[in-house]
């Protein structure tokens, strides 16, 4: 350009972070390519970023053109000044830069108006929308001190025993079982697994929650999900970008269907051994509701 014109985006400095963001190293892709994971730690939402990414932060707060240039000089990497503003423009979306002049006035922008009004608001917010209840972080670093038993390999053995020992009775008085299907489908039935299904939920949810806390992790809030507008259970397990073992993710991510199981299990069993009345009734609810219903959603993809 001419004298006095404004120079170009690659040769302004790029604005700096917010400082409530935190950076951890996250586990390789697939490829065995490093990764991290920026946290927003204001609504606990995690940004997976790679190498030239991570490689950008280091350097950030100089100009796109000085970072590419020191990037390409200093790494095997090969970035042009248009990848940096790329990364730039992905970090504003999410706003996790500190908002200049300009930033305010687009948010503000942004702001204006009932986003219901619009109809890709209204279908966004009919779609799915969370209403968080609890922040249940200290309850649930108590509950587990006290429920480090359940987490060791014999009591997994033990459950796994015991289910197949109700499995085995239940197929000893299959007719029994029969009969009690049958009798379910009334009123009174439906009402039972009505309230068994949100019991097996609420543990669903715990269990995400107790395993998250037992690996460090720190679960922000737990509270309902609306999902095209039926109510559904959720845990914000997200800190689980935080780990590297895949192992570890896979723990969190199963531990709901574990807790279902394991309820399905020791119901089946109670079921055989009790005398008929209202308590076998409830556990007959509990072992059919779990075995059949939350095993196919949770299966679902």
């Amino acid at each position: 350009g001419g004298a006095g014109a404004p120079p170009a985006a690659a040769d302004l400095p790029l604005p700096p972070f917010r400082e409530d963001l935190r950076l951890s190293e996250a586990a390789p892709g697939t490829g065995g390519e490093p990764a991290w994971v920026i946290q927003d730690t204001v609504i606990n939402r995690f940004y997976r970023i790679g190498w030239l990414e991570f490689e950008c932060l280091l350097r950030w707060g100089q100009s796109p053109r000085t970072i590419s240039t020191q990037i390409s000089e200093q790494t095997a990497l090969k970035p042009d000044p248009e990848q940096v503003l790329d990364f730039r423009q992905f970090l504003e979306q999410h706003n996790l830069l500190r908002p200049g002049a300009q930033a305010v006035e687009r948010m503000a922008a942004r702001s204006e108006g009932n986003p219901l009004l619009t109809w890709r608001g209204w279908l966004h917010h009919y779609l799915f929308f969370r209403i968080p209840l609890l922040r249940p972080q200290r309850l649930l670093g108590r509950i587990t001190r006290h429920l480090a038993w359940v987490f060791h390999p014999f009591t997994a053995m033990l459950v796994l025993a015991l289910s197949l020992l109700g499995l085995v009775l239940v197929a000893h008085q299959w007719d029994t079982f029969k009969t009690a299907v049958a009798d379910a489908f009334s009123t009174e039935g439906l009402v039972g697994f009505a309230v068994a299904l949100a019991l097996s939920k609420t543990l669903h949810e715990l269990g995400h929650a107790l395993v998250a806390t037992r690996l460090g992790l720190k679960v922000a809030h737990m509270g309902v999900a609306f999902v095209v507008l039926w109510p559904v259970l959720y845990t914000d397990t997200g800190e689980a970008w935080k780990l590297r073992s895949a192992r570890q993710r896979l723990a969190i991510a199963s531990a709901g269907i574990v807790t279902e199981l394991t309820l399905a299990g020791l119901a089946t069993l109670g079921w055989a051994l009790c005398e008929p009345g209202a308590f076998r009734d409830a556990l007959f609810y509990l072992a059919t509701t779990n075995w059949i219903l939350s095993l196919a959603l949770n299966a679902s993809p």
